[in-house]
């Protein structure tokens, strides 16, 4: 089941449990839910989350989404939501 998020509380939702989520999880999964089926690289979405230009990021990127999907999907291994495409970026599959 999809994760759910609630902009109101900042807050997200699987299968009628809360996911507990640092505050920058729950911002780079807002932003990729925002714009999904849509391949991000890392540089693109640390400006748009910290709001600033990235220097050296792709580690610190790959380690919030590796966190993510341990708590939003059913098999991290085997992203369905949360997925990567190497030397291309992140997508949030709708």
């Amino acid at each position: 089941m999809m994760p759910i998020l609630n902009k109101e509380n900042r807050s997200v939702e699987k299968e009628g449990r809360e996911i507990s989520l640092t505050p920058k999880e729950y911002e780079i999964l807002e932003f990729l839910t925002e714009h999904p089926n849509r391949i991000f690289p890392a540089e693109e979405i640390y400006r748009e989350v910290w709001e600033q230009e990235p220097f050296q990021i792709k580690g610190m990127m790959a380690v919030h989404l590796h966190n993510l999907r341990e708590k939003i999907e059913n098999n991290p291994a085997r992203p369905v939501y949360l997925r990567s495409f190497r030397g291309k970026g992140y997508v949030f599959v709708k």
